[in-house]
């Protein structure tokens, strides 16, 4: 069965999940942990996180600035 890039993408590491976030490794290995953030672990070595699965839980903590709420004109 081959991957294709699609498939290869929906896989992210700790670090590039830290990365992705702009938070240090440890926060996710703790997000992970307390089951917040969906992973698969091959042991205790190997996890891998479904990006997808990630962002929709990242972005339940969104907030709209006051310009995208229709608000506030930017100058």
């Amino acid at each position: 069965m081959k991957s294709t890039e699609e498939e290869v993408a929906r896989w992210a590491t700790r670090a590039q999940i830290a990365k992705r976030y702009a938070v240090h490794p440890g926060t996710i290995d703790t997000w992970r942990r307390s089951g917040f953030l969906p992973a698969v672990a091959f042991g205790t070595r190997l996890v891998r996180f479904d990006v997808q699965a990630c962002d929709v839980w990242f972005n339940q903590f969104r907030q709209d600035a006051k310009w995208e709420q229709g608000r506030t004109k930017l100058p």
